[in-house]
């Protein structure tokens, strides 16, 4: 609290610090200058208050500036990777359209070997049932051979007993005749 003093009273103590108010015996109250004091202030708050909003805004501008570099940069990077990843899907696309390119193929071929497999069974069953064919009429054909031989063998051994008794017999008789002749 400051006291105030007037200049004649010099044995009173006095404060050291700064009196706000007016410290004069007399002293005439103007609205209007008052007024004008009081829109000085308020202009010099404005202002005040108006600088600091600028600096305030330029702070933000220097910020939002800052984050929106930040964002391009990052957004060309990702647009990069982005660029990089697409031609490396494209890449994946190719190679998977080929593999199933080449799977189509093999699945054709071994369709057809399947088919040429099943072709191929086919035909030995047949050749199988042919052999086996083969085999039962040379086995049948063997035993009417070996009858028919057996048969002829066994002509011929009485063909050839028959022949040999003539013959024994034809010499039987022309020795006898031959005696008689010697005989006679």
């Amino acid at each position: 609290m400051g006291l105030y003093i007037n200049g004649d009273y010099e044995d009173i103590y006095q404060s050291d610090e700064a009196v706000n108010d007016n410290n004069q015996v007399i002293y005439v109250h103007d609205r209007a200058s008052e007024r004008l004091k009081e829109q000085e202030d308020f202009n010099v708050s404005t202002r005040e208050h108006l600088a600091g909003m600028k600096a305030s805004a330029d702070r933000e501008y220097i910020r939002n500036r800052q984050k929106w570099e930040e964002f391009e940069a990052d957004y060309g990077n990702i647009l990069a990777k982005l660029t990089a990843i697409s031609k490396e899907n494209e890449q994946l696309s190719n190679q998977v359209t080929a593999y199933l390119r080449s799977q189509e193929e093999i699945t054709k071929r071994f369709a057809i070997d399947q088919t040429k497999m099943e072709d191929l069974k086919k035909r030995m069953e047949e050749q199988e049932a042919l052999t086996a064919k083969v085999v039962r009429q040379l086995d049948h054909f063997r035993s009417i051979l070996y009858e028919r031989t057996n048969y002829l063998a066994e002509k011929v051994e009485e063909a050839t007993t028959t022949i040999l008794r003539f013959l024994k017999s034809e010499s039987s008789s022309s020795k006898t005749k031959d005696k008689e002749k010697i005989t006679q």
